[in-house]
């Protein structure tokens, strides 16, 4: 490894964190302005290794477990200059997990840390052990966000602005682009490898486990027997069901024989990942997985059902009504017996044509990765030289507003209130840039004095 390239270890052991961070991993290591050192610990390491990906796991380093000490242990060995992770939480386990052991140890042993959110809610519980619950004790040096909203609900819950920076979320990126490159030759290969013999197709991405139903109010059985019972009225329907790649065995267990007594109408999906489930379906039901947020970048009818939620929505797409949700058992069963109807998928399709990414969400964390890098002196003069032209910026463009120019130019000046307006474009395009830059929405006049 060359000495004169600065170390990213990245990592991350919960599937939605990993997949938040591959494309950047992928992008520094293309980029090869760094070295990265890819950790992978049980749920990440089939993901790595599908996306082409090598990695070390903590058996590499002579370690057994993910406390804090191995994890300091680790990253002696590495000698990184920033740790770069997903997030996950403890999910009322109290144990110990990779993420918030490498922000212990990389805070101990004075190494930057960024993580990258993969999906809006539940933030402070993603940087909180709950076996101290002293909120926000295990935030890292700063937070890779998905917008606006985040921000401000994160804001409200206590995290430090200085450490938020909106980049959305590099998994989202290739989204359109692969739905676009999806064939109807390929839908109906795969539609015969699934194996149902229907005219609809259903995909359900389950994600709620039996141990949270006492505080959800439901769980994947309760949705797949609902789905099945509703079926019944409805000819020509397939279920298939892909679950949690981190369900318990019982769990599955209960959802596998469910599946077994409806016959020939459902099926359990294990070799096909759910945004390839998700192209295929006529529609997409979800509980509050992240997959209905994919399938809705993908423009796929996706629609939410979660009968009997006790508290908050925490998928945003239903939560804000961007896709239609049921929160309780007649609802959901309307919504159910819609979504035959090719009309009603055409529907849900408007009603969230508005929510698209980008597609920079990966160039964003690169250039953050990149910005963390750098010497400390470095980032403070660079910061200083950007504030300071960013108020030159809005003092010239508050003085030179088209308004007050066009109400002290006569009607013979068109020309020249022309050249003004171009200027006052240009002016604004430098001002989102430089916003960009410090971490601002694009259109923020805010003081950084």
């Amino acid at each position: 490894m060359s000495a004169s390239k600065p170390m990213v270890l990245a990592s991350s052991w919960h599937p939605g964190g990993i997949n938040a961070i591959v494309p950047v991993i992928k992008k520094l290591m293309a980029d090869g302005k760094t070295e990265v050192v890819v950790l992978g610990h049980e749920f990440s390491e089939p993901i790595l290794a599908k996306a082409g990906i090598s990695f070390k796991t903590i058996k590499d380093f002579g370690l057994s477990d993910v406390s804090p000490n191995s994890m300091g242990v680790l990253l002696q060995a590495v000698s990184p200059n920033l740790v770069l992770m997903g997030t996950s939480g403890q999910e009322g386990k109290a144990n110990d997990i990779l993420e918030h052991s490498l922000t212990l140890a990389s805070r101990n042993l004075n190494i930057k840390s960024l993580a990258v959110i993969d999906v809006w809610g539940c933030y402070w519980q993603r940087f909180t052990d709950e076996r101290t619950n002293r909120k926000l004790e295990l935030l890292p040096d700063c937070v890779a966000i998905l917008d606006e909203v985040a921000k401000e609900d994160m804001l409200k819950e206590g995290f430090p602005k200085d450490r938020l920076v909106i980049t959305g979320n590099p998994h989202f990126d290739n989204l359109p682009a692969r739905a676009k490159s999806f064939t109807e030759i390929q839908r109906s290969e795969l539609k015969r490898k699934i194996g149902l013999d229907c005219e609809t197709l259903f995909f359900l991405a389950g994600n709620g486990f039996s141990s949270a139903k006492p505080d959800c109010g439901y769980w994947d059985l309760d949705v797949i027997e609902l789905i099945l019972d509703t079926m019944s009225e409805l000819p020509g329907v397939g279920l298939a069901v892909r679950v949690h790649p981190r369900m318990p065995t019982e769990d599955k267990r209960q959802v596998f024989d469910a599946i077994a007594r409806s016959g020939t109408k459902a099926k359990l999906i294990e070799d096909i990942d759910s945004q390839t489930l998700a192209l295929v379906a006529d529609v997409t039901f979800c509980e509050f997985s992240t997959i209905g947020i994919e399938a809705v970048y993908m423009r796929r009818p996706t629609v939410s059902l979660q009968p009997g939620l006790q508290g908050k929505d925490n998928l945003l797409v239903s939560e804000k009504g961007i896709i239609p949700v049921g929160y309780t058992v007649e609802a959901c069963r309307e919504l159910i017996k819609k979504a035959v109807d090719p009309q009603y998928r055409a529907d849900i399709l408007n009603l969230s044509a508005n929510f698209a990414t980008d597609g920079r969400a990966t160039e964003r964390v690169v250039e953050l990765v990149c910005s963390l890098l750098k010497p400390e002196e470095e980032v403070s003069m660079n910061r200083r030289a950007l504030i300071k032209r960013r108020s030159e910026l809005i003092h010239e463009m508050t003085i030179n507003h088209p308004i007050d120019i066009c109400k002290n130019l006569g009607p013979a000046s068109d020309g020249e209130y022309e050249a003004y307006l171009k200027r006052y474009e240009d002016m604004k395009e430098e001002l989102a840039k430089l916003n960009k830059q410090l971490g601002l929405p694009e259109d923020s006049w805010e003081s950084l004095a």
